[in-house]
């Protein structure tokens, strides 16, 4: 049998792993951001002295990535990126493309899932 201290498992899972301290950067606008193993977060809300971080490809890209941060530390990662790591603003047009591929990728992929053939009815 297994035997908790008050405050239960999910208070000894979030202290069983060290983030470490948190790291900061400035946007190109001059915005505060996260750094987490090199990507970059905005913070997203404040609720209960903690802080909640979303992965700054979160509208571009659709990356759920999450931080959550209390007293200065990481309690908290949450999800993996969808994406790689940004180093450099995109050129015009580019983000279309990636969203295009993205696009006809999920489609193929649903395509085999079903095994679909497709065939021309004019025949």
């Amino acid at each position: 049998s297994e035997s908790y201290t008050e405050g239960g498992a999910a208070d000894q899972a979030a202290q069983a792993y060290d983030f470490g301290p948190i790291e900061y950067c400035r946007s190109t606008k001059g915005s505060l951001q996260l750094l987490f193993e090199g990507f970059p977060y905005t913070r997203h809300s404040c609720k209960g002295g903690k802080e909640y971080w979303r992965c700054v490809q979160f509208k571009s890209l659709g990356c759920r990535s999450r931080v959550r941060t209390c007293n200065e530390r990481i309690e908290t990662v949450e999800f993996e990126h969808n994406h790689e790591l940004v180093r450099e603003r995109r050129k015009k047009g580019a983000l279309k493309q990636l969203m295009q591929a993205r696009k006809r990728a999920k489609s193929q992929a649903i395509l085999a899932q079903f095994d679909v053939v497709e065939f021309d009815l004019a025949e």
